[in-house]
């Protein structure tokens, strides 16, 4: 039997009138592997940020923090 791992339903995003998510939905279940293709600017590192902040209690406002945050991120993935 295959155990939910994560589940992340209906998110919606919007940088002021831009929508970037409108109503995505993904399910990860145990030992999956999972990859996300679409062009540039889709929104694949928003999704995959948004789930991150909701796990984490991460709050993004605007563009700015969202890249503020995203470059802390990297950052601290690349230093570890």
């Amino acid at each position: 039997m295959m155990m939910m791992m994560l589940q992340a339903s209906n998110i919606s995003i919007s940088f002021g009138s831009q929508q970037v998510l409108d109503d995505v939905s993904i399910k990860v279940t145990t030992h999956s592997r999972i990859g996300l293709v679409g062009a540039n600017g889709g929104g694949k590192t928003t999704l995959f940020e948004s789930i991150y902040g909701a796990l984490y209690g991460l709050q993004i406002h605007n563009a700015r923090q969202f890249k503020e945050l995203y470059r802390d991120w990297e950052t601290d993935r690349k230093s570890t």
